[in-house]
């Protein structure tokens, strides 16, 4: 099962890239110094941000799990994964939400036989796509803790 976030987050890349665009005839147009540094302040912000946007993917087959990062401009066959662990090495997940910005914590069990965290931010995921990670790390803890 593979669950993603891509189409979402290049709607918001490709909203970031137009108002972008509008900042910069806005910058162009202004004659006011003022005006300007609060329009180049925003413009640097927007920049940042098209910067750091990720396109976050979670998969879940053939005894593994993995979570793939890219930006949503990444056009790369393969993708390395963020992180990838077999699934009988998940203890414990958490899945926090504030707001709109939902956080999955997964607790692994490394070769020593220590428990440590792993985060990951879910922006841009619906409901839907929530309640199947949900599901399917639930069955995965589940068979792992019996």
């Amino acid at each position: 099962m593979k669950i993603s976030n891509l189409k979402v987050m290049k709607i918001v890349a490709y909203a970031i890239i137009l108002l972008l665009a509008m900042i910069l005839c806005g910058i162009i147009i202004s004659q006011t110094i003022i005006l300007n540094i609060a329009l180049i302040s925003m413009f640097s912000c927007l920049v940042i941000t098209l910067i750091r946007i990720r396109c976050v993917s979670y998969e879940s087959s053939g005894g593994c799990v993995t979570i793939r990062k890219h930006h949503p401009f990444c056009f790369k066959k393969f993708i390395t994964p963020e992180i990838e662990f077999p699934q009988n090495k998940i203890r414990k997940f958490d899945l926090r939400s504030i707001i709109c910005l939902r956080t999955l914590v997964l607790h692994v069990l490394s070769k020593r036989e220590k428990l440590f965290k792993t985060k990951t931010r879910l922006i841009g995921f619906n409901t839907s796509q929530i309640r199947r990670i949900k599901s399917s790390l639930t069955s995965i803890v589940a068979k792992n803790n019996m």
